[in-house]
Formats: structure tokens, sequence, C-alpha cells
């Protein structure tokens, strides 16, 4: 079975486990999707947050169970991968094959749904400027701009490693600050 046939099969099957989540079978089912996924490395996170994120319309106000359900999933998905290596690439792969997505002001609303912290948000904008895809690296610049407003009014502390990619990247970006 080659990857695209596997790819459709896994894909289908993360559908269905999405189409039945409930409060009673959360746990076990947000389990067995990341067992499967990490047994795949970057293909299965990727295909994971794409069939969240293609289920999802983060600029709702209300949701329901099951799509509450699916963005505690996403977070969780989320908040695993955010530190690795690999995000950007999880990222601006999962956000280049995904029709659903708006692009202007989508980072801001991924963020707030997810209710990252300041911290996580940077990094989340710091993923997004390595995108191959121009209107995302833009769209997280200016995520990254306001974002390090935020860090300065509020006085933030940010981790060392977050803290070294940031001024590495203003640095390298002065005209944007």
């Amino acid at each position: 079975m080659g990857w695209s046939s596997l790819s459709a099969a896994l894909a289908s099957h993360l559908k269905n486990i999405l189409s039945i989540i409930s409060k009673k079978n959360y746990k076990s089912l947000s389990l067995e999707i990341f067992q499967l996924t990490d047994s795949l490395g970057i293909d299965g996170h990727v295909l994971l947050l794409q069939t969240i994120v293609d289920q999802l319309d983060l600029h709702g106000e209300t949701r329901s169970q099951k799509d509450t359900l699916k963005l505690q999933l996403l977070s969780s998905c989320v908040e695993k991968l955010l530190h690795k290596p690999n995000f950007p690439t999880i990222l601006c792969q999962t956000l280049g094959h995904v029709s659903s997505v708006h692009r202007e002001g989508y980072l801001s609303d991924l963020a707030k749904a997810l209710k990252l912290s300041l911290e996580n948000e940077i990094c989340l904008g710091l993923a997004l400027i390595e995108a191959p895809d121009p209107a995302w690296r833009r769209e997280g610049e200016k995520f990254l701009v306001i974002k390090v407003e935020e860090v300065l009014k509020v006085k933030s502390e940010l981790s060392d490693g977050t803290l070294h990619r940031l001024l590495v990247y203003i640095a390298l970006h002065e005209s944007l600050f």
C-alpha cells in the first residue's frame, strides 16, 4: 500500500473518529489518535491537523460539544508539537493543504480558539514565518509584530529558546518593528 492509499485510509479513519467523539470516549479516542499519528511521524501529525482544522470554523462564537472536543484535541496536538524542531514544517504543510482556512487573521483566530499563552502564540508566529507561501509568511509577520508589542506592554517573560528565536528574527527583519 502506497503512502497516498495509506493517507486516504488514515484521513477517513480520523474523520470517522472525529464524527463519534464525545465526552465519554474523548480520552480513549484521543489516545488512539495520538498513538496512530505519532507512529507515522510528520506525515501523521500533518494529516491529523489537516483533518481537524478542515472541520472547524474558528470564526464562530458558539460551538457544539463535538466542535469543542475537536478544538480540545487540536489544542492538545498543537501544545504537544509546538516546541518540536519540525513544528514549522508541520504547521506550514497543514495550512497549505486545508481548503477551509481563511488567511487574513486566521492565526489570531487559531491562537484565541486554542487559548495559547503569549509565549506559545509567539512560537506559532515564528513557525508560520517559515512558510513557503508568501501570504502565510506575511500573516505570520503581522501576527508576530502584534505579539511583540504585547510582550513589551505586559513585560512578559519568555523562555530562553523562544526569546533567542524572536530576537534573531527581529534582528534580521528590523524594518517590521
